[in-house]
């Protein structure tokens, strides 16, 4: 057995598996240098997820945790989070029993 995620024990391979997610970024209409991350549940099952994101270069940092109904999207931006994404920062996206979604802003 291995830990993962919020130190919950998980089967051997359940933590090997994919979050059940989609992601894509849009234009901010309420900030026109940043982007909003769009992000889909593409499973049966409602999802509890926790995002995190970085910027090396302004050292800041911001968490969102958020329900995801199965087949139903979120949009992540200022709104929710006062936060604005931009190219180069680090995403993760942690839903528990799946691995870890990490990955950049494009």
């Amino acid at each position: 057995m291995k830990v993962c995620l919020a130190a919950t024990v998980c089967l051997l391979t359940s933590c090997d598996k994919p979050a059940p997610l989609s992601t894509s970024f849009r234009r901010s209409a309420m900030d026109a240098a940043g982007l909003v991350l769009l992000v889909k549940n593409t499973s049966d099952k409602s999802l509890i997820c926790k995002m995190s994101a970085s910027n090396k270069t302004l050292n800041k940092s911001t968490s969102y945790t958020f329900p995801l109904p199965p087949h139903e999207s979120t949009e992540i931006g200022i709104l929710e989070t006062a936060w604005s994404f931009h190219t180069g920062e680090k995403v993760r996206i942690e839903v528990e029993g799946f691995r870890t979604l990490a990955f950049e802003v494009p």
